[in-house]
């Protein structure tokens, strides 16, 4: 998961894995909260306007199903999410 920043804007690339406690608990060496990663930019969810996941695998969309929710803790925004075409081709 990443926290990118451009002109006019703010991305979050990839969402992280959510997920039951003890799922997460067997990737805490890698898994960070979006929370965290926007807190490192000095942004909070609520600056994301884009939301841009890289593949659909649970380690970095599991968080997707609650994204709405936890960035919309700060103010609604518009927001859009990217997900590559291939993603959904059977």
């Amino acid at each position: 998961m990443a926290g990118v920043t451009y002109p006019g804007g703010a991305a979050l690339v990839d969402t992280g894995i959510g997920g039951p406690p003890d799922l997460i608990r067997d990737w805490e060496v890698v898994n960070v909260t979006a929370a965290g990663v926007l807190a490192g930019l000095g942004l909070v969810p609520g600056d994301i306007d884009l939301v841009i996941n890289t593949h659909l695998h649970f380690d970095l969309c599991g968080v997707i199903a609650r994204l709405d929710a936890m960035l919309a803790q700060d103010g609604p925004q518009p927001r859009q999410l990217g997900v590559h075409p291939a993603e959904f081709a059977g």
